[in-house]
């Protein structure tokens, strides 16, 4: 391609900047990070959440809690956190 990986990486944060948050997102993970970031709202024990979303996926909640170092009260205010973002942010610009 030509470019330097600091110049793609530099381009792609740019467009990550871009409305609505979560677009340009690399995988599911990195598109509610955005928007958590945005929102002000990204703690640690949420990262380790998003670095998970298998074990949600599964809802195994206590190796969740267990790789994530959270208590049950905390994991489940992180998952609630989760639910109120929006997983396909590029959706309203879809023709249907």
């Amino acid at each position: 391609m030509g470019a330097a990986r600091s110049e793609v990486e530099a381009v792609l944060a740019l467009l990550q900047g871009l409305d609505p948050p979560g677009i340009f997102a690399r995988d599911l993970a990195e598109c509610l990070a955005i928007q958590l970031r945005e929102q002000g709202r990204l703690d640690r024990g949420t990262e380790r959440l998003l670095q998970n979303l298998d074990l949600l996926g599964k809802r195994d909640y206590e190796a969740l809690q267990r790789r994530c170092g959270l208590s049950a009260a905390a994991l489940q205010e992180s998952i609630e956190r989760l639910r109120g973002l929006n997983p396909r942010p590029a959706a309203e610009f879809e023709r249907g």
